[in-house]
């Protein structure tokens, strides 16, 4: 048996994306649809000092964005969030950093309903 090891932000984003899966099913969005496949998908960005961009996770073509977040790589750092919101096959994470260089991610649950 291979063992496939993934970085702690890997964990942690998948555990949160089933969760905003649970919370999207609850709103309606798959709660009458049948999910018949599920992708996780993570967009890096190094941000430099004093800089604001946005960074897109984008789901695979034929999947639909089902949930979303961000992962900022940098403890300690002066990065914040400004919005983060979902389209209809992307998740976008608008970041501001005004401290030194980081590393951050925007985080997409993909899915394909039938």
């Amino acid at each position: 048996m291979m063992r496939v090891s993934r970085p702690a932000w890997a964990v942690a984003g998948l555990a949160c994306a089933v969760l905003l899966i649970s919370q999207t099913a609850l709103h309606g969005k798959a709660a009458a649809a049948d999910v018949t496949a599920v992708e996780y998908v993570s967009q890096q960005y190094v941000l430099g000092a004093n800089q604001e961009v946005p960074v897109v996770a984008v789901c695979p073509t034929g999947m639909q964005v089902f949930g979303g977040g961000h992962l900022i790589g940098s403890f300690g750092s002066d990065v914040y969030v400004r919005g983060s919101q979902p389209n209809t096959n992307l998740w976008r994470v608008d970041f501001v950093n005004r401290g030194s260089t980081a590393v951050v991610y925007a985080l997409a649950v993909c899915s394909s309903v039938s």
